[in-house]
């Protein structure tokens, strides 16, 4: 599988694409297989280092995608928003089935063990800070960083993590882009050639 691959509001994910799943750590969480090995070994360097993570969420299928989507925009509208207006607020931090790239197995949610959730403030956390400084290392990204919004078109997401492979995901924190400027970086070098 392509870890590069992406899957946003501008690319729909390709239903032709089968990742590889496997159950992660022995939880009911399903990751596409090398990003399931790789998670593991940097779970276990965090708890080396007395930092304990939990996984929330990994692939979801477009089906649970959709319920995910319809539960947000349904409370958006009980909340007294018209539902246009709830598509739009939904949308700035919750993709439409078929354009999320938790479809493709790569992306997981990363909270504290003592949530349920994803956690606004994760960035703040002991757990967040961890990741920041060492998921490159063991191949993925903050998928959706403060100030690319206008670039991912999701808000700073600090519990959103991507397996990429090491050596992209080294290249992409090191100059701060996000997957979709690095991929515009890779063919433009492609062109040059």
């Amino acid at each position: 599988m392509d870890h590069l691959i992406i899957v946003n509001k501008k690319c729909p994910f390709d239903e032709a694409v089968k990742p590889c799943l496997v159950n992660f750590g022995g939880t009911h969480i399903k990751l596409e297989k090398t990003a399931a090995i790789f998670l593991q070994r940097m779970f276990e360097c965090a708890r080396s280092e007395g930092i304990r993570l939990k996984l929330f969420s990994g692939h979801r299928s477009p089906e649970y995608q959709q319920t995910l989507w319809q539960q947000s925009v349904n409370e958006l509208i009980e909340s007294g928003m018209e539902r246009g207006q709830a598509e739009k607020t939904a949308e700035r931090s919750l993709a439409k089935p078929y354009f999320s790239e938790h479809h493709t197995g790569l992306a997981c949610d990363i909270c504290t063990p003592e949530c349920d959730d994803t956690q606004d403030d994760f960035d703040k956390t002991p757990q967040g800070k961890w990741l920041m400084k060492n998921a490159a290392r063991f191949g993925f990204i903050l998928r959706y960083p403060r100030g690319k919004e206008a670039v991912t078109g999701y808000i700073f997401e600090p519990w959103h993590y991507r397996f990429v492979g090491i050596k992209n995901a080294e290249y992409i924190t090191a100059h701060s882009l996000t997957l979709e400027e690095y991929a515009e970086c890779l063919a433009q070098k492609e062109e040059r050639k």
